[in-house]
């Protein structure tokens, strides 16, 4: 770590994570107006399962993702750094498991995923991939999926960073199987609270 006249860099910077190695940099710089900042990090095997108990107190996930996060922004606050941020965020799971209702929620499915499934706990997933691109503090979804057992989910829209919005829309593809219910679901609310509800319009037409 090394502070030289209002530059701060924290290079090489290596930490456990949710019981994960995590590597890369971050810097900070205030030597020309409003605080410039840098941040690159990358995890080869984050265990995501071990992050969401560790940070949200949920036991919803098995597996481990290889994670790639670069960010560049400036500010005078969180929310103006948050609101100029431009970069990206990728993240690439392979085999896991997920918890029925997790699924359920997300795709809009909550109470066929388990009639389907006999009420099985864990759905075996074989898949998960999200890349998002960041200009402006709009983080725009370019590819992002959950490939289970039983059905696609993929997740169009966009996160207002600044203002930790969510507008995105979930749309489950179901496989093999007849769930003439799947329907989009709009997640919105917050980064700290979001809400899951079905598309009212596309619920209409499957009725």
């Amino acid at each position: 770590l090394a502070l030289d006249n209002g530059a701060l860099a924290i290079k090489p910077l290596n930490v456990t994570l949710a019981e994960s190695a995590v590597t890369g940099e971050i810097g900070v710089d205030t030597r020309s107006g409003p605080a410039a900042v840098t941040v690159d990090l990358k995890a080869p095997k984050l265990d995501l399962g071990a992050a969401l108990r560790e940070f949200a107190g949920l036991d919803k996930l098995h597996g481990s993702a290889a994670t790639d996060v670069s960010l560049r922004g400036s500010g005078r606050s969180v929310a103006e750094i948050m609101a100029s941020l431009n970069g990206h965020s990728r993240l690439l799971m392979g085999r896991g498991e997920m918890k029925n209702e997790f699924l359920g929620a997300v795709s809009g499915l909550t109470q066929t995923i388990g009639e389907a499934f006999g009420k099985k706990e864990w759905i075996v997933v074989e898949c998960i991939a999200s890349d998002f691109d960041i200009a402006s503090g709009i983080a725009k979804s370019r590819i992002n999926a959950i490939n289970t057992e039983l059905l696609l989910v993929t997740v169009d829209g966009q996160i207002d960073l600044g203002r930790e919005e969510l507008h995105l829309k979930a749309t489950p593809q179901p496989k093999g199987i007849d769930l003439s219910l799947a329907v989009p679901v709009n997640i919105g609310g917050t980064l700290a609270s979001p809400t899951f509800a079905p598309d009212t319009l596309a619920a209409a037409k499957k009725v």
